[in-house]
């Protein structure tokens, strides 16, 4: 798989995450790798130097109690300093906020700013790289509604983002194993595709050809 593929799937497992999550995941990673520990190998194996410092950041989980009340306050200053950052492309400095945050906290910088322009400001930066905006994006919809996300994952991996346009087989097939375990998600998933794209995706997959399109389409029809 290329190095492309790669970091979108390790931005999948590892952004956005609950805190109860990262930790079962540094354990099982420890357990299956006799003792080694993720966010070394993430430190020393991912040479993207922004990919690695957002990684290592959701792998700290240096995020707030999330009963911790909203701060209106600091949802401003936030804001405002969004704002700024996606014109200079400081890409560190955004991940500090939509990384450190409680998904309530971004949700709420999200309404402040205006989600839909949020979203649309930090697909379209010329300042941010493109590894920076999936971070972004992937934080964002995550606070947003996971659904969404995972139906704009899909459509991406079939080539169908504005920003990424390259579909992958392999991509699309790890995704939607991942997706359809939770199934009332997987529902909600397939059904913001089809408002997204107005296509149904069970009946797109169905029509793949092969071993891999039984498999799709099995998995679409959950």
């Amino acid at each position: 798989m290329e190095r492309d593929e790669l970091t979108g799937l390790l931005i999948d497992i590892l952004i956005g995450r609950s805190f109860q999550d990262i930790q079962l995941l540094l354990l099982k990673y420890r357990e299956q790798t006799y003792g080694r520990s993720l966010l070394a190998d993430i430190n020393n194996g991912v040479r993207n130097q922004e990919l690695r410092y957002a990684l290592s950041v959701s792998l700290q989980h240096s995020i707030r109690d999330p009963l911790v009340p909203i701060n209106q306050m600091l949802i401003q200053r936030d804001v405002s300093d969004i704002t700024t950052l996606l014109r200079s492309g400081d890409a560190t400095a955004i991940f500090n906020i939509f990384l450190r945050r409680t998904d309530s906290h971004i949700l709420a910088i999200g309404m402040s700013y205006g989600m839909v322009n949020l979203d649309r400001d930090i697909d379209k930066s010329n300042s941010l790289s493109n590894t920076a905006k999936k971070v972004l994006l992937h934080a964002l919809r995550t606070a947003y509604n996971i659904p969404y996300r995972d139906a704009i994952l899909l459509n991406e991996s079939m080539g169908g983002s504005s920003t990424f346009r390259v579909g992958n087989d392999d991509k699309l097939s790890i995704r939607a194993c991942r997706m359809h375990w939770a199934r009332d998600t997987w529902n909600c998933t397939k059904l913001e595709y089809a408002n997204i794209t107005g296509k149904d995706f069970a009946r797109k997959m169905g029509r793949r050809s092969g071993t891999f399109g039984a498999l799709m389409g099995a998995l679409a029809s959950l």
